[in-house]
């Protein structure tokens, strides 16, 4: 049996959700531990040494000129907006606004509080930062919104992904409670297990996949660790990005538009894509 991670940092409390690749098929579950603190991070580095492949939610590394500046290497003349955006910011805005999505669901590495804390698991599981920022090793960042974005606009359509994608995250005073963003989680829920044939692997996995967006999000970081294991997800740039750059500021990957095709060409079957909810036929 394979396990892949997804790890939610950006969270009050961090949550982790694991995807198990068995030959009956695939399940998920969220292990009970704490994720809070340095020992948060320590049961998340073992947890990370027993999968394939770990995606969290979170950069590990800033635009490429406040690397440099770092270095003590300022660029001259750059102007704000290339310290603020990295291009894998850029390019994910791009891909959700091009799915209808508004372009504000990506937000800056400056928005993110928890950059350090995801070098330090890095550290921890003795990855170097250049390794995780070329998105190829086996810890990699991922973002979960436009994750799901994509995943959701292949199951069903645009609008659908939009009313979902814009309306899933709770209010801080809205954890916790049922709410119509728990409707939209639990609908977020059942398309992509129509779509996949994920299952819970233990009786209430599926109504604490649905009761938090952290909870949420951990899931879909980590079946974006089981696409990126079976080349079914991509890292978001532009064209052109100098590797240089790259390793500077990072790039998150997120499923590719046809990441449906890949997992079945890689599995050996019958590219004959369904749509999550259609008959089987």
């Amino acid at each position: 049996m394979k396990t892949y991670l997804g790890v939610d940092l950006a969270g009050d409390r961090g949550s982790v959700a694991e995807i198990l690749e068995a030959a009956e098929g695939l399940f998920y579950q969220f292990p009970d531990e704490s994720w809070q603190g340095q020992e948060g991070l320590e049961h998340i580095e073992d947890r990370s040494r027993a999968a394939e492949k770990t995606a969290v939610d979170q950069p590990f590394s800033y635009p490429a000129p406040c690397m440099r500046w770092f270095l003590g290497q300022p660029e001259p003349d750059a102007g704000s907006d290339p310290y603020l955006w990295r291009r894998t910011d850029h390019a994910m805005a791009e891909r959700v606004t091009n799915l209808g999505i508004p372009r504000d669901t990506v937000q800056p590495v400056g928005r993110c509080s928890n950059v350090w804390r995801a070098v330090e698991l890095a550290n921890l599981l003795g990855v170097p930062r250049e390794v995780v920022c070329a998105g190829e090793g086996r810890l990699i960042e991922t973002h979960p919104r436009v994750a799901w974005a994509v995943i959701i606009a292949s199951l069903s359509d645009r609008e659908t992904a939009e009313n979902l994608v814009t309306h899933y995250k709770d209010s801080p005073e809205g954890r916790g409670k049922r709410s119509p963003r728990t409707v939209c989680r639990e609908k977020m829920l059942r398309l992509l297990m129509d779509g996949t044939g994920l299952r819970p692997r233990h009786e209430g996995q599926r109504e604490r996949a649905c009761k938090t967006d952290d909870n949420l999000d951990a899931l879909i970081c980590a079946f974006v660790a089981y696409l990126a294991v079976h080349r079914a997800a991509e890292r978001c740039l532009p064209a052109r990005v100098p590797e240089e750059t790259l390793l500077l500021e990072g790039a998150a990957v997120i499923p590719s538009q046809d990441w449906q095709a890949r997992l079945l060409v890689k599995k050996g079957q019958p590219v004959r894509l369904r749509t999550a909810g259609a008959p089987e036929g």
